[in-house]
């Protein structure tokens, strides 16, 4: 029986997307001799026989096949290409963690990483120029693919994976023999240039890299093995030398003493192909490359769809307490509020988010002080903060720290794409007390059923405002009709006697509302209603999609709040299910994702020709119609809107976070109302 994480990346879908990425990027045959062609020709059975291969254990992957590279002007490199079928599976695999180890990197790294080029890298570059870092770490490390440590990798690896299959494939694929003329032998160190999976593993191996020198207040760009580090001072450049040194010698590489020096911009150096000297940025003149005796494929994950980790950093830099006395109050300010470029109001207004890279925080006396290259940012009265937040590479002091503590301030730590760390807080078990009541609301049935009644209540009602927004503006009739038969079910629903019932309800709201869907929009998109497992047509594709993300958010909110993210009060818990990340998710379906949908359907920003539907009747997305949609509901999410309850202005992202805490505060008092989001 396979484990939950390889059966999900061994999903006919997966590995369907998987092989179009293969064909795709080219390249030729591995060491059996079957071409993409032959590969395609029967390619159903194939992709199946991969799977079975899998779950009876008997996959074993064919040797790598050695081609050399040569450029003019650059030393030859070897490249290890697998069979067309071990680069499906590779690739398969490297799809599924993608979105898992993103979401660990760090903002300073770009080689084959989705969304990031050289390009990107070459702005960094110029951006601490501008800022005054001319003195530059240009360094290389010696055959890095080559020497990366296998236990070390895997160590790692197994910091973010727990299926033991998925790490025994990477195992097996590090120790794969290679093949060149009649000679094979088995790598004991380094990744395969030329394997699908080898990208992401090289930046996996270097993060703990990029991570120590980010600490340590250096200004960091790297791409793949080549990178700078910026000063702005030479001596600074000498020591940020002599630290690059022993960090990579901790992680038993070596730097290329021949292609890594100290330089000035006045000098001028060369950077990914790039020119720069004083403040000019040419693109440097390269021979073309020789011809090849054979067709030689381009790593499979190149560039990857830009696939999100469990959420996006706000697009703000700090994020602090409002300076009026009427919103500490908890009352409306009758106008919004003009702050400093970057400062947002957090949600409720005694909670500090820091998300400036390179960012640090001090004590000052009774307050706490932000420092952005040594100049002070921001003081802030630390009896009026409850929460500090802090996203990315943010330093703290210790007498922040030990004062935070004192007050009994607790500070989250999470990525700079806010997946969660961990948290300093006092040893005085508050998030076990919370929890302990959690499950205590949870196994009553009264507390479980006024939170679930309130939950869908909010979600028929949002669901209804959005119908009604669209049959104004469109005159829609069965948008107008599933209105009203949406307020037929709010009348009674508030007198729902269970779970069950409520449950009930929320299906019938559901048909009534996908079925105003299905009218209005399924004769030119296959929609026939919601179906999930898999989405046979597109608007079914955007809806599962645009609920990951929305889960992901709430994942991540639930746990930096101390609640416990599987045990809810409206769905049925059942194991490795984040039933409250599930619960909470239900008010904001409508408003963030459905009208997303919606509005990129009704404004043709999306066609049915962006999709398309596999044999076995899983619909896809496009590279292109994926990032649109994304950058659609990312936009949605940063958007401001006056909060229903009159909490000011604040973005998408901070309702969310809002809800939580309302959740907690009624599980702490359970005699309090549960007030949900609902929009008007």
């Amino acid at each position: 029986m396979l484990e939950e994480e390889l059966a999900t990346l061994l999903d006919y879908a997966n590995l369907r997307l998987a092989w179009d990425r293969v064909r795709q990027n080219g390249g030729c045959a591995g060491t059996d001799g079957q071409t993409l062609s032959q590969f395609h020709h029967n390619l159903q059975a194939n992709l199946w026989s991969l799977r079975i291969e899998i779950e009876s254990g008997s996959y074993v992957p064919r040797p790598l096949l050695a081609v050399v590279a040569s450029e003019p002007g650059r030393r030859d490199r070897m490249l290890a290409i697998p069979s067309v079928r071990d680069r499906v599976l590779q690739t398969a695999v490297a799809q599924y963690l993608t979105p898992i180890l993103e979401a660990e990197f760090e903002d300073c790294s770009y080689g084959y990483r989705p969304g990031r080029s050289v390009d990107a890298a070459v702005r960094s570059v110029m951006r601490y120029r501008d800022r005054g870092y001319r003195w530059v770490v240009d360094a290389d490390i010696t055959h890095y693919f080559d020497e990366i440590d296998h236990p070390s990798l895997l160590l790692e690896l197994s910091r973010f994976v727990g299926d033991h299959g998925i790490m025994k494939l990477i195992g097996d694929w590090l120790r794969t023999p290679i093949q060149y003329g009649q000679t094979l032998w088995s790598p004991i160190r380094g990744v395969p240039q030329g394997s699908p999976i080898s990208p992401l593993l090289s930046n996996l191996y270097l993060d703990w890299f990029d991570e120590q020198l980010l600490e340590k207040g250096q200004r960091l760009v790297r791409f793949a093995d080549d990178f700078l580090v910026l000063c702005k001072t030479r001596d600074a450049a000498e020591d940020a030398l002599e630290l690059t040194e022993d960090l990579l010698q901790a992680l038993d590489l070596r730097l290329n003493e021949n292609k890594s020096r100290i330089v000035h911009f006045d000098e001028g150096f060369r950077f990914l192909g790039v020119n720069f000297l004083r403040t000019l940025v040419m693109k440097a003149d390269r021979p073309a490359a020789a011809p090849q005796k054979a067709a030689l494929p381009v790593p499979a994950w190149d560039s990857p769809p830009p696939l999100p980790g469990p959420w996006e950093p706000p697009a703000f830099d700090l994020s602090l307490p409002a300076e009026d006395t009427a919103a500490e109050a908890g009352q409306a300010p009758e106008q919004e509020t003009t702050h400093p470029p970057g400062v947002m109001p957090g949600p409720l207004l005694h909670t500090l988010y820091v998300s400036e890279q390179g960012s640090r925080l001090s004590r000052d006396g009774e307050s706490f002080c932000i420092h952005d290259e040594g100049e002070l940012i921001r003081r802030i009265p630390a009896r009026r903060l409850d929460q500090i937040m802090i996203f990315g590479n943010v330093q703290l002091t210790t007498p922040f720290i030990t004062d935070c503590l004192r007050r009994g301030i607790p500070i989250t730590l999470l990525t700079a794409n806010g997946r969660f760390h961990g948290c300093i807080d006092t040893l005085d078990a508050r998030n076990t007390e919370l929890q302990r009541l959690q499950f205590h609301c949870a196994d009553d049935p009264d507390i479980s059923l006024k939170i679930a009644r309130e939950i869908v209540t909010a979600k028929i009602r949002n669901s209804r405002v959005v119908l009604g927004r669209y049959a104004r503006k469109r005159s829609l009739l069965p948008f107008d009709r599933a209105v009203a038969e949406l307020s037929r079910l709010l009348d009674g629903l508030a007198m729902a006697p269970s779970l069950e019932s409520v449950r009930g309800f929320e299906g019938m709201a559901a048909n009534h509302y996908f079925g105003a869907w299905r009218e209005a929009l399924g004769e030119r998109w296959g929609f026939s209603g919601r179906k999930k497992r898999p989405p046979p047509d597109p608007i079914n594709v955007l809806l599962s999609f645009g609920y990951t993300l929305l889960f992901q958010n709430f994942f991540s909110f639930i746990r930096a709040r101390g609640l416990n993210t599987h045990v809810g009060f409206l769905h049925r818990e059942h194991s490795g299910h984040p039933a409250l990340a599930s619960d909470l998710m239900e008010e904001f379906r409508a408003p963030l994702v459905d009208a997303v949908v919606l509005a990129l359907l009704f404004n043709e920003q999306l066609q049915p020709g962006d999709f398309e539907t596999e044999p076995g009747g899983a619909c896809l997305m496009s590279d292109s119609a994926r990032r649109a949609f994304i950058r659609a509901i990312e936009t949605k999410m940063s958007s401001r809107l006056i909060h229903p309850e009159g909490s000011g202005k604040i973005d998408y992202r901070r309702c969310l976070d809002l809800q939580v805490q309302r959740l907690a505060a009624v599980i702490r008092n359970p005699s309090l109302p549960y007030r949900p989001f609902v929009v008007r």
